[in-house]
């Protein structure tokens, strides 16, 4: 999917989208040296080859990270299911919700 949608992109475009990618890089980094106190969650696919083992890592050392792992996905979990993807979201999203919060419909 992702060489499928990079051919489509003309230059300028993918020139923007390497850019965004390297603000990605430079975040990380910066979560990779900082514990921070807030919950995190990661939510990868269980075949992403590139990032899920620094992530696991990661999440590791830190006491308030998740990472919550979908099976016979890459990189594009959210896309390649989203069902799962969403299900994760909002479970850890309620965890981290006051309890006057969880029950306002949306």
């Amino acid at each position: 999917m992702f060489v499928r949608e990079a051919k489509r992109l003309c230059q300028k475009e993918f020139i923007k989208w390497f850019k965004l990618a390297m603000d990605v890089n430079h975040l990380m980094q910066y979560f990779k040296e900082k514990d921070i106190d807030i919950p995190i969650l990661y939510i990868m696919g269980k075949e992403d080859h590139m990032f899920l083992g620094p992530v696991k890592k990661m999440v590791k050392r830190h006491k308030n990270s998740v990472l919550q792992t979908i099976h016979h996905c890459g990189h594009v979990c959210n896309v390649e299911r989203p069902d799962l993807f969403n299900q994760h979201s909002l479970a850890f999203i309620a965890q981290h919700t006051p309890l006057e919060f969880n029950n306002i419909q949306i």
